[in-house]
């Protein structure tokens, strides 16, 4: 193919998947650099995080490109195209390598971790620190000189303390203590069984059923409802507690890879956002700043620093 050819049909396929949903937007690049390029379609879909496997995350990503390239009308058959996977569990190197090797007849394939994706965002490249905490909790820095520093996305049940995955854990393993009459701390949240019950069912039987076969983003749905009755009601000790438990970590993690001098801080995922308040409050000293771009924009900025 011609240079020029591939100058006027170069796409960027960037996506943003974590252990909940999937965001993914297609770019046609111009001249100048990558990050310059002119968005054209954008898609949203279920988790296509690595933990959840290969063929799922290959699913889902097949699924989105198809979508967006029907939005645009996008020509890929005369183009070449780079796509950008930003995942949760990219780590995993079995499944990485896999993965780049099923999509590779779609393009070139550029895979990094979902959370440094959403750091050269939220900062637009410069020096900072990511904290996400969404179904999975990590923190990510990069000093000034561009190295990178990364602590937690262990990946739930082991790891991810202070996660959606982690409270949702926590409250339902509670709930069944409570549902056992045995003691605890802390009286079970009335409103919090309520939500489970409604979510899973009110029977013994639904909550072996549920329990045996749940994972990280089953228990990541009754994060969003414990935060919310923490807020809302000051007298529910139990779920208030937990929200302590959650603004602990993340001054713990943000502390791990925190700078003498700081550095400018960005949260991202739903518990962050969450609580976000309450930490800058507790932690005074320390800048936080709203991301300046969204993970999306950030896959343009990795690719611009992979190709130069």
């Amino acid at each position: 193919m011609h240079t020029s050819l591939m100058e006027k049909n170069h796409y960027i396929f960037v996506v943003d998947g974590g252990g909940t949903k999937t965001a993914a937007c297609l770019f046609e690049k111009k001249e100048g650099n990558f990050i310059a390029s002119q968005e054209i379609a954008r898609a949203k879909g279920k988790a296509s995080g690595l933990a959840l496997g290969v063929e799922n995350a290959k699913q889902i990503i097949e699924s989105l490109l198809g979508y967006c390239v029907g939005m645009s009308g996008a020509d890929l058959n005369h183009a070449h195209i780079d796509i950008v996977l930003g995942l949760a569990g990219s780590e995993l190197p079995k499944r990485a390598s896999e993965l780049k090797k099923t999509l590779s007849h779609l393009g070139s394939i550029h895979l990094i971790s979902d959370a440094h994706m959403a750091l050269l965002g939220a900062h637009q490249g410069k020096a900072g620190i990511s904290l996400t905490i969404g179904t999975g909790s990590v923190v990510w820095a990069m000093s000034s000189k561009g190295k990178i520093k990364r602590k937690g996305g262990w990946g739930f049940p082991a790891g991810d303390k202070a996660s959606g995955a982690w409270l949702g854990y926590q409250a339902f393993s509670k709930f069944l203590r409570h549902k056992d009459g045995l003691p605890s701390k802390y009286p079970f949240s009335k409103a919090l069984e309520n939500h489970i019950e409604e979510t899973i069912g009110n029977h013994p039987d639904d909550w072996h059923q549920f329990h045996i076969s749940a994972g990280a983003k089953d228990y990541g749905q009754f994060a969003k409802t414990i935060l919310e009755i923490a807020y809302n009601d000051p007298s529910d000790e139990f779920c208030k507690a937990l929200e302590k438990q959650v603004i602990k970590e993340a001054i713990h993690l943000i502390k791990a890879v925190q700078k003498k001098t700081p550095l400018p801080i960005a949260l991202n995922g739903s518990v962050a956002l969450a609580i976000s308040s309450k930490l800058a409050a507790k932690r005074p000293e320390w800048h936080f700043i709203t991301s300046k771009d969204d993970p999306i924009n950030g896959g343009l900025i990795a690719l611009d620093i992979i190709k130069n």
